[in-house]
């Protein structure tokens, strides 16, 4: 869950948008287990 949002900061995957001035930007990290999903928002 953790590394999911870590990953999110360290590849910057939010600065084309940023760039684009776009500021309201929701990070979810999506983790899937088997048949077990879960969301989480960093």
């Amino acid at each position: 869950m953790k590394e999911a949002l870590n990953q999110i900061e360290e590849n910057k995957y939010e600065a084309e948008l940023k760039e684009r001035n776009i500021d309201n930007i929701l990070k979810l990290a999506i983790v899937f287990k088997g048949k077990k999903v879960k969301v989480f928002e960093g």
